[in-house]
């Protein structure tokens, strides 16, 4: 039995059909999430300090580099095509891909703000922060159900990364609905802690990213393992919706889409950010290369294999 988790014992499948499965894992889930780990690392981490706070490019790069494949993932795993077989999910899997580019849309005709210009309005701002949390909301409950109801490795570490980082976007939603939230308490000479939330979600992130960098080694993964059946699918979505409407209740108020947004913190504190993610970002995302060209999945190209200090093409070049 692979390391990875294999098929049960009472299974008998075919060469051909183990072949398509271990293919399907080796050339959609890893780049799938090395891609999730690149892009929010470069576009929601490095990039997003170009744009300033709650402006139409900062969702944009934010809905473009981080939720964008995240919901390529999320779909992959809940209504992806199976390695063999007929596909009985694609009708909805192209309905909620559909779903985001109309989103996203949204987000680039929304009108801003008459008071501030350069800050995106109430429907720009609503369809974004509907967009975060249904998409945190799923991956929270799709890592606790790999974590509670799967046995093999992949889809315990697939699982805990997943559930970690929903939990980091709980708390940005919580500080989003009650932005007094961490700074409650404080007085105007102390620190302020407006966007602290916001903080601890891209630490959290990063944490969690760097969780699935295990994944990348593993042979053998048999990616039907990784997919819920379609009453838990269901069940998963349904607990997603269900904590976005007990969101406000645990945060103490009600989203007010008249308020100007505010995401970035304040002061020292937007400093510290700024610095942290863009290095943080970089590293990220250059370990993630590193990991998954070492783990030889559809090696790099030798010159970007080399300047991230990789050593499969020495290794490959000692054989031949």
């Amino acid at each position: 039995r692979p390391r990875g988790g294999g098929p049960s014992r009472s299974e008998t499948i075919t060469a051909k059909e183990w072949k398509a499965i271990t293919l399907d894992a080796a050339g959609v889930l890893k780049p799938y999430l090395l891609w999730l780990v690149v892009s929010t690392s470069l576009g929601a981490g490095v990039l997003l300090n170009s744009a300033a706070d709650a402006s139409r490019r900062f969702v944009m790069l934010i809905t473009l580099f981080h939720i964008g494949p995240e919901m390529l993932l999320l779909t992959y795993l809940l209504l992806g095509v199976p390695p063999h077989g007929e596909d009985h999910r694609w009708k909805p899997r192209i309905a909620v891909r559909s779903l985001y580019w109309v989103c996203f849309l949204i987000l680039v005709l929304a009108p801003m703000r008459r008071e501030d210009d350069l800050v995106v309005g109430p429907l720009g701002a609503g369809v974004f922060v509907l967009m975060a949390a249904l998409s945190d909301a799923v991956c929270l409950w799709l890592g606790t159900l790999l974590c509670v109801l799967r046995a093999s490795l992949t889809s315990r570490r697939l699982g805990i990364t997943l559930l970690c980082h929903g939990l980091a976007g709980q708390i940005a939603a919580f500080e989003f609905l009650n932005p007094d939230l961490f700074a409650g308490g404080t007085e105007k000479d102390d620190l302020d802690l407006h966007g602290w939330g916001w903080m601890l979600m891209a630490l959290m992130t990063a944490l969690s990213l760097s969780m699935s960098f295990p994944i990348y080694s593993i042979k053998g993964i048999d990616v039907r393992q990784l997919r819920p059946p379609a009453r838990a699918a269901a069940a998963v979505l349904a607990l997603a919706v269900l904590t976005l409407g007990c969101q406000p209740l645990l945060a103490g108020a009600w989203p007010d889409l008249r308020r100007a947004p505010s995401y970035l913190p304040r002061g020292p504190l937007l400093d510290v950010y700024k610095v942290s993610s863009t290095v943080g970002g970089m590293v990220l995302a250059l370990y993630a290369l590193s990991a998954y060209n070492d783990a030889g999945q559809r090696p790099l190209p030798p010159e970007v294999a080399t300047f991230i200090g990789s050593s499969i093409w020495h290794t490959q070049q000692g054989v031949e």
